[in-house]
């Protein structure tokens, strides 16, 4: 919801070129929320390593050419385990082994779908259900940005590989937090991602109130790590995942602070108020 309103605010604002990027891909619920024209699918396929068992003599040597640590060995009781989610595709793995013991065979590993939102654009990913393949696919949505646009991207809960990847191309990350018992652990490790990608990045409270007790422990716990608030989100229930949920008209939601949001980002990354090329990321 927060990368939809952020896509609209761009628009609302006069930016020419803007694209609303969905980079969760295991759950692209961005296509059914928005009305989108010209709708076009594209079937992303990379190649997948296979070991070949009968002609491995388990040296472990893979493993260590494994960029991604996808590739586990174990020397104790001999084995190599393909941990799919991890892969690159790069085909290290089948360059490092000197008994041809790893074929590449092309996986099917989802599509990309892609329209037209009046003169601005929607890219979404869809993992297959069937696969764990997420990196091949999430390189071919950032092959497919805009260099032109400002690109609003929408990612999904985690700091895992895919997540990591993909946030290193990008400028600006908002976190999106809520009152879980371990928000503090995920807060921490979020922090910790963007500032090895060295990139700027801010926080949303999400289904808060300002002065909840939740907000006020998040608060205190932000001023003591110098990192910035960019905005407070109300709980408007079941009511934001209505496909006709457009804060622009509907008065129970006016007060929705992206407008607020949107500044912080500007002041802290002033080249936004000139620029048209920068990579947003929500997730």
């Amino acid at each position: 919801m927060i990368s939809q309103n952020l896509f609209r605010e761009a628009v609302q604002r006069g930016y020419t070129n803007v694209q609303l990027a969905g980079f969760d891909i295991e759950k692209p619920d961005l296509i059914d929320m928005l009305e989108v024209e010209s709708l076009t699918s594209e079937e992303i396929f990379a190649n997948q390593p296979v070991v070949e068992f009968s002609k491995c003599r388990f040296c472990g040597v893979c493993s260590g050419y494994c960029v991604n640590k996808a590739i586990q060995f174990n020397r104790f009781v001999p084995s190599v385990t393909l941990i799919v989610a991890r892969c690159c595709a790069c085909g290290n793995c089948q360059k490092a082994c000197n008994r041809n013991g790893i074929q590449m065979k092309e996986k099917y590993v989802g599509k990309i779908v892609q329209g037209n939102l009046v003169q601005h654009h929607l890219i979404a990913g869809e993992l297959d259900p069937e696969s764990e393949f997420q990196v091949p696919l999430i390189k071919a949505l950032l092959e497919r940005l805009s260099p032109e646009s400002i690109c609003i991207c929408d990612f999904g809960p985690g700091t895992d590989l895919p997540v990591s990847l993909a946030l290193e191309q990008m400028d600006v990350a908002i976190f999106v937090l809520q009152n879980t018992p371990d928000w503090e652990q995920h807060l921490k490790a979020m922090i910790t991602l963007t500032e090895k990608c060295n990139i700027l990045s801010g926080l949303v409270i999400n289904k808060s109130e300002e002065n909840s007790s939740f907000s006020v422990e998040v608060s205190e716990y932000c001023n003591l790590n110098s990192f910035p608030i960019w905005g407070v989100i109300p709980d408007f229930g079941d009511l934001e995942n209505n496909k006709d949920f457009d804060n622009t008209f509907n008065p129970e939601v006016a007060t929705l602070p992206v407008s607020k949001i949107w500044n912080s980002i500007t002041q802290s990354h002033p080249i936004l108020q000139l620029a048209y090329n920068e990579t947003f990321t929500q997730y």
